[in-house]
């Protein structure tokens, strides 16, 4: 028996991410359904007056509208076979990470401010910490000086939300139990298609 099901992240491109209407019908079967980190932060948004939990600063951040894109989580990453090393940087990790060195002094808020938004504005498959800082040395965003120190910075104290976000779901997952506010309707394309 499945009391409670985790969700943190998923594809989305090559193959369908987990469906709204499968976390609807978990949570009509008395199933408690978490979300956190990225996909799952997502839908715990989303499916919040529904029953869905969300756990973490990234759910939190997205159920208060200062998150409001799905690329703030997205990644690009290897192949199984390379244990799906990640091959860019979260803009979430990116944005938190550069508030933590404007807080410690390491950058001024103006630069903060232009980092984050070169890295918003950066195509999530190329998002990485060295590009947007060379990206900004070259638009004259920041001098060479402030972006040795950053990059000497960031070789310890990178922030990864996400997976801070994936420890907190893993290790308060069922403690609350389900209260499905709603009544399912199993629809004929829900029919046709899945059933749990």
């Amino acid at each position: 028996d499945i009391s409670a099901v985790g969700i943190i992240d998923g594809y989305f491109e090559n193959t369908a991410s987990v469906w709204h209407k499968e976390i609807l019908e978990a949570l009509d079967n008395n199933i408690s359904v978490w979300g956190a980190a990225s996909m799952g932060a997502l839908r715990a948004v989303e499916l919040n007056a529904f029953g869905m939990q969300g756990v973490g600063k990234i759910y939190n951040d997205y159920l208060k509208g200062n998150l409001d894109r799905d690329d703030e989580v997205t990644v690009v990453h290897a192949p199984e076979s390379l244990n799906f090393m990640p091959l860019s940087e979260a803009l979430v990790n990116i944005r938190y990470t550069f508030k933590k060195a404007q807080a410690k002094g390491i950058i001024d808020a103006n630069c903060c401010l232009n980092l984050i938004e070169l890295a918003d504005s950066t195509f999530y498959k190329e998002r990485s910490y060295n590009l947007i800082i060379n990206r900004s040395v070259n638009a004259g965003l920041i001098n060479e000086t402030q972006a040795k120190r950053l990059i000497i910075w960031l070789a310890s104290n990178k922030i990864n939300q996400k997976r801070e976000d994936a420890m907190d779901l893993v290790r308060n997952i069922g403690h609350i139990q389900n209260d499905c506010p709603f009544e399912f309707l199993e629809s004929q394309i829900w029919k046709d298609n899945i059933s749990i």
